[in-house]
This record gives structure tokens, C-alpha cells and sequence, in this order.
């Protein structure tokens, strides 16, 4: 169950995304979660499953504002991180720049323009929005497979919308 599926997390802010292309205002300023996550990740993908978790039930779940450094310390608290490596991490150029790189990559070579995004193959890049997911894990592991097959499979297909 799962096996041969590689899940590689990127950045991507709607924020910038949703801009004018004419704005000057560019809203890097908003991307502490973003970055959070980033920063999660560099102490192994145990740790940041259990952050990036608890950084989307506080935010869809508990309807908490995840933007502040403090809501982003407490919650890294909650996965066990290394708390002040954390947040070493979260105040450097470094976490703001790969978060920029995954936006950048996502626009110019997927033209990602919302999320969630899944990639599949390099190649496949399509908009999936779900409802919520089956319950077991085994059934969720044969969604995504599903999906991936009508993506990977049938690319003259270019949007299924329900009403």
C-alpha cells in the first residue's frame, strides 16, 4: 500500500499568485507558515509530517491564524521539533528563498495556479480539488492512484467540474 509514491511537498503562495500582474505589491511578507514548513523539513520528513499536520489542522480544523511566529512556535512545539533550531531556522534568508524557489518552479514549469497541485511523472500537473477523504488509509492510497491514473492516462481530459 503506497508503495513507489514519492511525496515532495513545494511552496506555493496564492497570495502572490492571486496579484494583479500588473501590482507592484508583491505579499512575500505573508509566507511564515510557508516557510515554517520549510524549515520543518530540514529536521527529517518524520518531523515534518507531524508539523505540516498540525500547521493544517490548526489552520482548517481550529481556524487559527498561522502567520505569526508564535502560533508557528507553539505548533512546532506540538510535533516535537528542535524548538530553537526551529526557529533559527524560520528567521533566516534561507527559509524565505526556498520558499520563493518552489513558487517560482511551480509557475514557470507547471503553471501551477492554485492548490492543491499534484505532480505526477515531472510532467503531469493538475488542479485536484477533493472533498473529504475516505476514512482508511488504504482507501486513500487507491484515490490517489485513481487520480493519478486519469491524469497520467487520459490528457485530453482537461477539467471535471461538478456543480
Amino acid at each position: 500500500m503506497g508503495e513507489g509514491i514519492d511525496i515532495r511537498w513545494k511552496c506555493f503562495s496564492l497570495q502572490q499568485a492571486n496579484l494583479s500582474k500588473k501590482a507592484d505589491f508583491k505579499h512575500w511578507d505573508h509566507i511564515k507558515p510557508l516557510q515554517a514548513a520549510k524549515c520543518a523539513h530540514l529536521q527529517g520528513n518524520d518531523l515534518f509530517d507531524a508539523f505540516h499536520m498540525l500547521l493544517f489542522e490548526a489552520l482548517h480544523l481550529r481556524k487559527k491564524d498561522i502567520n505569526s511566529e508564535e502560533a508557528l512556535e507553539s505548533i512546532a512545539g506540538e510535533a516535537h521539533l528542535d524548538v530553537p533550531k526551529f526557529m533559527e531556522d524560520l528567521k533566516s534568508d534561507a527559509s524565505k528563498r526556498w520558499v520563493f524557489e518552489d513558487h517560482i518552479e511551480a509557475v514557470e514549469e507547471y503553471d501551477v495556479f492554485g492548490v492543491p497541485t499534484l505532480v505526477f511523472n515531472g510532467e503531469y500537473a493538475s488542479f485536484v480539488k477533493l472533498g473529504s477523504l475516505p476514512d482508511s488509509l488504504e482507501e486513500q492510497f487507491q484515490l490517489l492512484e485513481e487520480i493519478k491514473d486519469l491524469i497520467t492516462d487520459k490528457p485530453h481530459i482537461l477539467e471535471i467540474k461538478r456543480p
